[in-house]
């Protein structure tokens, strides 16, 4: 195979999975994002986010999920600030945690490998 073959055999397999990773991180943000906030339901950020991103539909809670991601994974960043209460925070369950963080993450490894097969695949 030439180096140009090989190229595109790698960029399908970082690309195929593009669309599954969206599905599955929508499908999770809008089965979860409502529970999420009824923990979180005293917080001044995620109440501003709710009532801001209310009208962008799936998209809105796709990011209103992400927002919470963020609270979770930076807690005192946020606390500190004074939009979201640690008790609160501390209150989400792990297992509801754990079914966010997985589309996020995964998102997140398939950008840093199209990003690293943009530099180095050319």
């Amino acid at each position: 195979m030439s180096k140009l073959d090989m190229a595109d055999i790698v960029i399908m397999i970082i690309m195929l999975p593009s669309p599954f990773l969206a599905m599955w991180s929508m499908i999770v943000c809008h089965k979860t994002v409502d529970q999420l906030e009824a923990v979180l339901g005293g917080c001044r950020l995620v109440n501003e986010n709710k009532v801001w991103m209310k009208h962008l539909g799936l998209a809105g809670k796709v990011l209103r999920c992400g927002t919470i991601l963020a609270i979770c994974l930076y807690p005192k960043i946020y606390v500190r600030d004074g939009g979201v209460v640690e008790k609160e925070v501390l209150a989400i369950p792990k297992p509801l945690k754990r079914k966010v963080y997985a589309p996020f993450i995964a998102c997140t490894l398939w950008s840093v490998a199209l990003f690293g097969w943009s530099i180095l695949g050319r």
